[in-house]
């Protein structure tokens, strides 16, 4: 499948000379629910990080790259493991309880 470059963004945080104001906007993967993204597929390791990365396709059909650490989800969700066909995220309720999701990929 091919992504028309106009649609990708990168959910991987990077300096940003504003990131006094950073916490006041969500990043384009924390709009959606978790369980409205699609994972698209799960690379173990990719050349300009060196670590495993995956795609997601948010609702409005924008794709993001997530590595170990990026955010996703409404609820403050970051990523933790990335497996051959599934992402594991962390996610921390006001009480202070984390909870585990997962976010599948769909078999073709």
């Amino acid at each position: 499948m091919r992504l028309p470059i106009a649609k990708l963004f990168f959910a991987i945080s990077v300096f940003h000379p504003f990131s006094a104001y950073a916490s006041t906007y969500p990043e384009a993967t924390e709009r959606y629910e978790i369980k409205q993204f699609e994972l698209i597929d799960v690379f173990s390791h990719s050349a300009a990080f060196k670590q495993p990365m995956a795609i997601v396709r948010d609702p409005s059909g924008y794709v993001h790259y997530v590595i170990k650490g990026s955010h996703l989800g409404k609820e403050g969700g970051i990523v933790v493991k990335l497996e051959k066909s599934r992402l594991v995220i962390s996610e921390v309720s006001a009480d202070g309880k984390e909870s585990l999701k997962s976010l599948t990929k769909k078999q073709q």
